[in-house]
């Protein structure tokens, strides 16, 4: 019953998580459950009854490889803020909501000090120079950092034109940003 509780509780929208978020949690509690079961911690697992299917329709999100990163940074945007916000999401892995919301006053002794936009966690990351030479390009305005579109869809319309004039044959959005940056951060471990 309590595993059916969490289940139910999971799929609400009080759980606050997408559906493909909702199965990982899901098939993380149950090995964890079934492992459990197999070194003999419990007698057997609960779950094996629990049907909890995975999402229909998967979602793909496209990462740049290190060339494409740079690809883009050789070419021309139709706005150049865009464009700034987008290279240092690729390298600091900020989504554009953390952009949108960035001031000077997040940025001190070379770091970024920030709450994530979706889960209020707080991130303080040590920029590296690349960044720092974004930002020092940039005009010290009072309020933020980025001028940016208001909207993520405003966002990914500039991005799809920059992308294509970039040659680059991937369906990209200011999300992938924050997968590239994961990417080639493990690549580079």
């Amino acid at each position: 019953n309590l595993f059916k509780s969490y289940k139910k509780w999971l799929k609400s929208n009080k759980s606050g998580v997408g559906s493909h978020t909702q199965y990982d949690y899901w098939a993380k509690l149950k090995w964890a459950i079934n492992q459990a079961a197999e070194n003999d911690f419990i007698v057997d697992s609960p779950l094996k009854s629990i049907e909890f299917k995975s999402p229909k329709n998967e979602v793909f999100k496209e990462v740049l490889d290190i060339e494409e990163v740079q690809r883009l940074a050789n070419t021309k945007c139709g706005n150049l803020m865009v464009k700034k916000a987008f290279l240092m999401a690729c390298m600091t892995g900020l989504g554009a909501k953390e952009l949108q919301q960035l001031k000077w006053s997040n940025i001190k002794d070379g770091k970024v000090i920030i709450k994530r936009a979706k889960n209020e966690n707080k991130i303080k990351n040590k920029l590296p120079k690349a960044v720092l030479d974004i930002l020092n390009s940039l005009p010290k305005r009072k309020d933020h950092v980025f001028k940016l579109p208001s909207t993520t869809n405003g966002i990914n319309k500039i991005l799809k034109g920059w992308v294509k004039d970039a040659d680059i044959d991937k369906h990209i959005t200011f999300y992938c940003a924050r997968h590239t940056f994961a990417v080639l951060t493990l690549e580079s471990s």
